[in-house]
């Protein structure tokens, strides 16, 4: 989806994102999110915003919560929009794939630079 709509690096890191943070690598997720994140989740039409230390929590949260399964997780992406010539917002959905079964997707948006 990237190649078209971004930079190489843009979509790279945007890959990386998706790819690591699907084998729960909370050191490569502390890492990459901003500390100054303020994302926005919206799950069953409820918005809920959230900072740098929420983010880690719940990626903590569902690594746990999810260690004895075979659960993968499945983005879909939505879109990637330039803001500035190195800064773009990415919207995606997400959503837990739990023995085959898919859940119901959430909406996130991220920051990228």
């Amino acid at each position: 989806m990237c190649q078209h709509r971004t930079t190489p690096t843009s979509c790279s890191a945007y890959e990386q994102f998706k790819d690591r943070s699907s084998q729960h690598d909370l050191t490569y997720l502390r890492k990459v999110i901003s500390r100054d994140l303020e994302a926005r989740e919206i799950r069953d039409g409820e918005v809920t915003d959230y900072s740098y230390q929420e983010s880690i929590e719940g990626w903590k949260q569902a690594s746990d919560h999810f260690a004895d399964m075979d659960m993968e997780w499945k983005y879909t992406d939505h879109s990637i929009t330039k803001l500035k010539d190195d800064e773009w917002l990415a919207s995606f959905y997400l959503s837990p794939v739990i023995e085959g079964e898919e859940a119901a997707p959430h909406l996130y948006f991220t920051y990228l630079s």
